[in-house]
């Protein structure tokens, strides 16, 4: 049948893991992951703490408690516990290379011998997930608005966005070719953009944003509700004004996650990619945080700050709720069952035929084979016979989630 390649994104978010799996002999298991994504979800915690320390200048020893606001609650974030917990991806380990590489940026932005350590957290960052290139550019952007901008800075701050891109054209090539890559990443450029969405029904430019708030809604509404409530209430108290050295670090924040959804608007309405925009909103938490300091009183507030927590950690448990079924009754290990399943009923001799569900990537991993989607009879024959193969097995999901052997082929 072939091999099936992900090149949605740049490799790192895989080469990384299984550099250290291998080196350190740990097994790839669905444990090992949650331990790798949760070590960098803590990183991503501890620098954003820094950021909103050196936003105000803080070097004390004791707690900031508008630093460590924004960093735990983008810890508890219900997006980011599910995400953490439950899928690979290439978002949670590119947050924190974003993070810290806004964090160092804003550290040494006016120190040119920095920029080449620059290069370097931006090239692994544009390796790892496109966001990369976003936040280049808005790198870019500050320094001028700043102007603060040299030659020397904007072409380390380039390099380290455009050669990652050429390695990975180059990487990816070999599987198929050039022109088979750019077919392939045109295809889902167009399809992230929303622009065949366009065509079809102009109504799509309103549904698109739409749907990225509800994705923010159900990752992170108790912060959201913070945000919102808290700024009216110091807009209301005539206090709801920002320093140069606030909306500076919120324009870095912003720049990449608002681009981000520009370039790829339909992608928005996936809940993973409402991970983007998670730091921008924590950091500026973190900020109306230290404002209401001013007016609220600090028992008040850090009431508040726990309850926020324990509403995070409710909404996660609500939307994922404890046993073997979620909130819509969806039964958690359907995926792992049919792929066990596949595997199970099927040789290494057989091509596997799918009919009435996708071949999503789970059922790939529990079945340990490649699986393609069935169509009809003589378009299963044509693609067999293409393909050099002659035995296969059609599986069939009905709308139950039920499966069993359709029938077996032989040409």
């Amino acid at each position: 049948l072939g091999s099936y390649y992900y090149i949605s994104f740049g490799p790192f978010a895989y080469i990384l893991p299984y550099f250290i799996f291998k080196a350190t002999g740990i097994p790839v298991t669905a444990a090992a992951l949650q331990i790798f994504n949760l070590i960098f979800h803590l990183i991503s915690c501890i620098f954003i703490y820094k950021i909103i320390c050196n936003l105000y200048n803080n070097s004390s020893k004791q707690v900031f408690y508008p630093a460590l606001f924004a960093s735990l609650v983008y810890m508890y974030s219900p997006a980011g516990l599910w995400f953490c917990c439950n899928v690979y991806i290439p978002e949670i380990l590119s947050q924190s290379f974003v993070i810290f590489a806004t964090y160092f940026f804003i550290r040494h932005h006016e120190k040119s011998y920095y920029s080449f350590y620059l290069f370097l957290i931006l090239f692994i960052t544009v390796y790892t997930d496109w966001i990369g290139i976003f936040l280049g550019t808005g790198f870019i952007i500050f320094l001028l608005i700043n102007k603060t901008a040299s030659l020397n800075k904007i072409l380390w701050i380039s390099m380290g966005m455009l050669l990652p891109v050429c390695l990975i054209l180059f990487q990816y090539s070999q599987i198929n070719g050039f022109e088979s890559l750019f077919s392939t990443a045109f295809s889902r450029f167009v399809a992230r953009s929303g622009i065949d969405g366009f065509y079809e029904n102009i109504f799509y430019f309103f549904l698109l944003p739409a749907k990225a708030m509800y994705t923010y809604v159900t990752g992170y509404f108790p912060l959201l509700i913070f945000i919102l409530f808290g700024s009216f209430f110091l807009f209301k108290k005539n206090i709801f004004n920002f320093s140069r050295s606030e909306k500076n670090n919120l324009l870095i924040l912003f720049i990449p996650a608002l681009f981000f959804y520009l370039f790829f608007i339909e992608a928005s309405g996936h809940d993973l990619f409402a991970l983007k925009g998670a730091f921008f909103l924590a950091v500026s938490g973190g900020i109306v945080f230290h404002k209401m300091e001013k007016i609220v009183s600090p028992v008040k507030l850090k009431l508040v700050f726990v309850l926020l927590l324990i509403l995070s950690v409710m909404q996660y448990y609500y939307i994922n709720p404890p046993g073997n079924y979620s909130l819509n009754g969806f039964k958690y290990d359907t995926y792992k069952e049919i792929g066990t399943f596949i595997k199970q009923q099927s040789d290494t001799s057989e091509v596997i035929i799918l009919k009435g569900m996708a071949p999503l990537p789970q059922l790939l991993v529990y079945a340990e084979r490649n699986i393609a989607p069935y169509f009809d009879d003589k378009s299963l024959k044509d693609f067999l016979l293409k393909y050099g193969n002659k035995k296969c097995v059609v599986f069939e999901v009905d709308e139950n989630y039920n499966i069993l052997v359709m029938k077996r082929l032989n040409y």
